[in-house]
Order: C-alpha cells, then sequence, then structure tokens
C-alpha cells in the first residue's frame, strides 16, 4: 500500500500538470525450451494526446527460468525520445541495459506477479536544440506488484497493479522519485498465440529540471504473442 501513496506525499508545492497521452506496444515472446526465452517488445508513444510524438522504442532481453515461479531476464534497449524547440523536432537517444527479477504465484484463481527491476539509463544531451555527444549516466531501481483474474472462460483477464521507480543517482535528496505507475487493465484472448490488452495507467512523474511533477492518464494497447 505505502508504494501507492508515495508520490502523493512528496512535491505538493511543487507545479503540477494533467494531460492525456496514448501507448501502442507490440510484445512478443519467442520460447526456446523450458527454461529459456527471448522478450522483445516495440513502443509507440504520444503526448499532448495525439498532438505530438514522445518516444520510440526497441528491447529485448534473454528469459531464465528458474523454476515455476522464478525467473531472472537481462537484456538491452533503445528508446528515442522527441524533444520540441521552435517548430524543430530532435529525437535524443537513449541506451538501457537492464536486469530483471521475478516471482510469480497463484491463490486461488488469483496470479500475483513481482518484479524488480535495474536499469543503466545512457541518455544523450541536448545543447541550444542540438545533440551532443555527451551521454548522462542514471540508474533507476523499478518495483512493479501485479494481480490477475481470469473470467469469461479464461479468455478475459483482469488485470491491477502498481509500479514504482527511483533514481538510484539521488538516494538522499528529493529527486530519488521518478515516477509511480497504477494501472487497471483487460486481457482478450485472441488465439492460443496472442493476447490484445487495453491498459489505463495513472502515471505521476517527477520531472526534477522544470521541477514539475506530471500527472498522466495513459491508455495503453498492446498485442502480446507467444512463439
Amino acid at each position: 500500500m505505502c508504494c501507492f501513496l508515495f508520490p502523493l506525499t512528496l512535491f505538493g508545492q511543487h507545479t503540477a500538470t494533467h494531460g492525456n497521452v496514448i501507448w501502442a506496444n507490440y510484445n512478443n515472446s519467442i520460447f526456446i525450451d523450458s527454461n529459456w526465452s527471448i522478450v522483445n517488445d516495440v513502443q509507440i508513444r504520444t503526448k499532448d494526446e495525439i498532438d505530438k510524438w514522445s518516444l520510440f522504442a526497441l528491447r529485448t532481453g534473454a528469459v531464465y527460468k528458474i523454476n515455476k515461479h522464478v525467473a531472472v531476464v537481462a537484456g538491452i534497449a533503445w528508446f528515442g525520445s522527441m524533444n520540441y524547440f521552435s517548430g524543430k523536432t530532435v529525437l535524443a537517444n537513449e541506451w538501457r541495459p537492464w536486469q530483471e527479477l521475478s516471482f510469480s504465484n497463484e491463490i486461488k484463481s488469483v496470479k500475483f506477479t513481482q518484479r524488480l527491476r535495474l536499469e543503466q539509463r545512457f541518455l544523450q544531451k541536448l545543447f541550444e536544440g542540438k545533440k551532443t555527444d555527451y551521454f548522462e549516466t542514471r540508474h533507476r531501481l523499478r518495483y512493479r506488484l501485479e494481480f490477475a483474474y481470469p473470467v469469461w472462460n479464461k479468455k478475459v483477464v483482469l488485470n491491477a497493479g502498481n509500479e514504482v521507480m527511483g533514481n538510484l543517482n539521488y538516494v538522499k535528496d528529493n529527486r530519488f522519485f521518478d515516477q509511480n505507475r497504477t494501472f487497471l487493465a483487460v486481457d482478450c484472448k485472441l488465439s492460443h498465440s496472442t493476447v490484445f490488452q487495453f491498459q489505463y495507467i495513472r502515471l505521476v512523474q517527477w520531472r526534477s529540471a522544470i521541477k514539475v511533477l506530471e500527472n498522466n492518464n495513459v491508455f495503453r494497447c498492446s498485442i502480446h504473442q507467444r512463439f
């Protein structure tokens, strides 16, 4: 419960903004054997509803399933963030190696999953609206707790959860809080290997450079496939 309340207790004296954004995802899992698999995803995000592009992303990782409850993952991702300068757009690069530990279990019909992810973020800096060769290094820790409950012959699954993120570069000051995501989702099984998901996310993100707390409604559509 504390992770749900955490962002609400911070930065009350700073400017807050509100908006609606759309995210689109394609995810797949390629199973090699009973222990090993590869996960991939592609993302497109907007801001100011659909008026502007916000972000493009490619991510991949290798998964090792230790047992039916525990898995570890290591991978790398590329993120391209759109920046707008007097009508000009600049795509800044971010390279992100990441590692993850997940634990899942099931109590009666409710499945719960905990995920702890560590990210090393290398963000390209801009100067006067132009890309530079300098990359700022940040380390981020993410913890997510998710619950899933199947309905309608297990072809529809309801999901709810929360994810909180902390910037490990700033453990001792208020820039530690990076963002919080509280979400609700509906999974619809289209076939034995394909699932469509619609997700609503309440995203609270701290922009420390401009002292703004963003409070956004995110509407996310995803396709998940297993091979």
